[in-house]
């Protein structure tokens, strides 16, 4: 049963309206990330993607890339936050 290995979400790439944090998401994996600014881009960019979906390789590189990046984000957040009550 292949539903062991690979959730849906596994399979889903992401076309989101242009805002900034799709913008830093298509940086980590701009295979998988599209952007949209008028919804006539949008039904376009599903169409491309379902006729030709990324690969499961690709999707296990963006999942470990954004848990590194979030991982990054919370230690630098947390220092921040060190850094602010020492000062207090």
């Amino acid at each position: 049963d292949w539903s062991s290995d690979v959730c849906s979400s596994d399979l889903v790439p992401v076309v989101s309206r242009d805002n900034a944090g799709a913008r830093e998401l298509r940086k980590l994996a701009p295979e998988l990330i599209r952007i949209y600014n008028q919804t006539s881009e949008a039904t376009t960019l599903i169409s491309e993607l379902l006729s030709d979906p990324p690969s499961q390789e690709l999707h296990k590189r963006f999942r470990s890339l954004f848990a590194q990046e979030q991982e990054a984000s919370l230690r630098r957040l947390s220092a921040a936050w060190l850094e602010l009550s020492k000062s207090s």
